[in-house]
């Protein structure tokens, strides 16, 4: 059994227990069975990105509330430690790049994905600002309301700025690893 997964299963059970919400009631409102739901939190299946979000927005949480909490409030974070943001879904491994996000004003990542793997499409509330430090991406937004896209080749050394309702999808065009930072406002990825 993925360690990860255990984990993640673990916490959305106690979330969905905290709210008193019955495993029928929150598939119901995601659109999916009730059984999918208990593998989840048993550590038996995986969840998307955008599913996970769609679950958390459910909850009224936000990923950074699936992080543990330090021990202590510092400034300093060390890559090497820093938190897992997502637990390694879908090629991705998502980095929590501060301590006590729920109580920040941004919530800064650091994303290592894998070549030809993607995240999204994903929407929130807020702003968004990504620097790529390796590798390139293609990056879509789409307009919920106007179906509207807006796709960006997004570069080492490139940076991209967007509202975060709308929906956007990071796919790794290349055939390395891409790296990229983002850094979203309020916290509610």
């Amino acid at each position: 059994m993925n360690e990860n997964i255990w984990a993640l299963g673990s916490k959305l059970k106690k979330i969905r227990k905290d709210e008193g919400a019955t495993l029928e009631a929150v598939a119901e409102q995601m659109g999916c069975s009730s059984a999918f739901l208990s593998m989840l939190e048993n550590g038996r299946s995986g969840i998307s990105y955008s599913n996970l979000q769609k679950l958390l927005k459910i909850y009224h949480r936000t990923m950074a509330d699936l992080v543990d909490k330090p021990d202590h409030s510092g400034r300093l974070v060390h890559l090497a430690s820093a938190p897992e943001l997502g637990y390694n879904f879908e090629g991705v491994e998502a980095l929590l790049l501060a301590q006590d996000v729920q109580n920040k004003v941004i919530i800064p990542a650091y994303f290592r994905v894998q070549p030809k793997c993607s995240i999204g499409p994903m929407q929130h509330v807020g702003e968004e600002f990504c620097f790529v430090i390796e590798g390139s991406f293609e990056v879509t937004l789409t307009d919920p309301e106007t179906g509207r896209q807006e796709k960006f080749n997004v570069d080492s050394g490139d940076t991209l700025y967007y509202e975060s309702s709308l929906l956007h999808t990071w796919v790794n065009t290349g055939d390395k690893v891409g790296i990229f930072l983002g850094a979203g406002s309020p916290p509610s990825f």
